[in-house]
């Protein structure tokens, strides 16, 4: 693969001197590596050589890897990609608001495209042209006086569809709650730490019968001392207990979340269970995947839910146990196993974080079906948002709420969730 040659664009052209205005922006001045990531694809792409602009490329150039190194093995130019339109993005709404360029990255490629823009009429002044009564509207034919009526008539026709649609009900434009959810949750600045279960956890406790609560998860003690529990040998337990497994269920959910579009305002790093820190929590919000059993960090916030996730060890089931059920209600939830139907069950919980300025998002369930139900429920813009507007419907003022879930699977795969009961949980 050759390596091109770096050289500046020609001098006077408007859109190298619009790539000159943002690197000198302060949050690309902030930024080495974003900076070179766009001035190098902004002058392979002015001199002609957008063809041989590639992932393979960036990485070389912009970030030095090695020749040979494989991108599939190495997210650092897609996720640096990530954090370049959304700084685009940033800089286009605030300092860069009256450019008549634009610079837009497409998802899922590199090269920029440059795009005229029209620039924000100026907020002083007459609105209209200062020209006389004869002058016309470059490129119609229709003079300023007629072509000023037949503005004043759209303008009168656009309140008019606006405020039919105020007397029925209907909003314009309105984002979705769902959409106000998730840009609460990652909010600028934060970071959020995603963490799917320790799958190799829940098999030790399976073989062992005996439960690895969070101290002594933390302190790695449930690691030691295997010898002759319940008839397994001491090598094949420690070799299980070392191993990092987590199931398709929380993979598939830490890629949605990944992808969210309001993720992007935020540092959003995925870490193992058994790598997690206190101090990682204290630092930044976090959402856990997977029962207590597979997640010990859940401990840390059962005390706040009305719903949790128990293990029956007579039954070697799990169960959703309800501590205080209101009419309708039941105090548990089993999986029922028999001819006619399975359920499974899934919880999500949307708490206060371990400090004021984070928060914590637990989804779970009694099976990988139940976690993918909790997933379902939170990832469809439908169903949450029908959930958060009942919420405010009756006056909730807290943010915070937990969800009890049930689906029926059908060949391994979760179906429409179905909301069994909710509480509204304090601050």
């Amino acid at each position: 693969m050759s390596t091109p040659v770096r050289h500046h664009p020609p001098v006077n052209d408007p859109r190298w001197e619009l790539v000159e205005r943002i690197l000198a922006s302060p949050r690309f001045a902030r930024s080495a590596r974003l900076s070179e990531f766009l001035r190098f694809i902004c002058e392979c792409a002015l001199k002609g050589r957008a063809d041989e602009i590639s992932e393979q490329l960036i990485g070389v150039q912009v970030f030095k890897r090695p020749a040979n190194y494989n991108p599939n093995d190495d997210s650092i130019v897609r996720s640096h990609a990530r954090l370049l339109r959304q700084s685009l993005d940033q800089y286009f709404d605030q300092q860069g608001r009256n450019e008549e360029l634009r610079i837009l990255i497409p998802k899922g490629r590199y090269v920029p495209l440059f795009e005229h823009h029209s620039a924000p009429a100026a907020s002083s002044g007459s609105l209209l042209p200062k020209v006389g009564p004869s002058a016309v509207v470059p490129g119609t034919g229709i003079s300023w006086r007629k072509w000023f009526r037949i503005s004043l008539g759209s303008v009168a026709a656009v309140v008019l569809v606006f405020a039919v649609f105020r007397w029925t009900g209907y909003e314009i434009n309105v984002r979705p709650a769902s959409h106000r959810f998730w840009q609460d949750f990652f909010s600028a600045g934060r970071r959020v730490w995603i963490v799917p279960a320790d799958s190799a956890l829940a098999l030790l406790e399976d073989l062992t019968h005996e439960p690895v609560h969070l101290t002594d998860y933390l302190n790695r003690k449930y690691r030691f001392d295997l010898a002759g529990r319940a008839g397994w040998s001491e090598t094949l337990l420690s070799s299980i207990a070392v191993r990092q497994y987590t199931s398709m269920a929380d993979l598939n959910l830490t890629v949605r979340l990944i992808r969210l579009h309001e993720a992007g305002s935020s540092q959003v790093q995925v870490r193992y269970a058994r790598n997690v820190q206190l101090a990682d929590l204290k630092e930044g919000s976090a959402i856990l995947i997977g029962g207590p059993r597979a997640n010990p960090w859940e401990e840390l916030f059962e005390g706040k839910m009305n719903f949790y996730i128990d293990f029956d060890a007579a039954t070697t089931m799990s169960r959703v146990c309800n501590r205080s059920p209101r009419a309708g209600e039941q105090t548990s939830y089993g999986e029922t196993q028999g001819e006619v139907s399975v359920r499974a069950y899934g919880l999500v919980a949307y708490l206060p974080g371990l400090t004021p300025a984070t928060r914590t998002l637990i989804v779970e369930g009694t099976t990988a079906v139940g976690t993918e139900c909790a997933a379902d429920f939170l990832l469809d813009e439908a169903l949450l948002s029908a959930f958060l507007r009942q919420i405010e419907a009756a006056g909730k003022t807290s943010p915070y709420f937990q969800v009890l879930l049930q689906t029926s699977p059908v060949g391994g795969n979760a179906q429409q969730p179905q909301v069994l009961a909710y509480r509204i949980l304090r601050n």
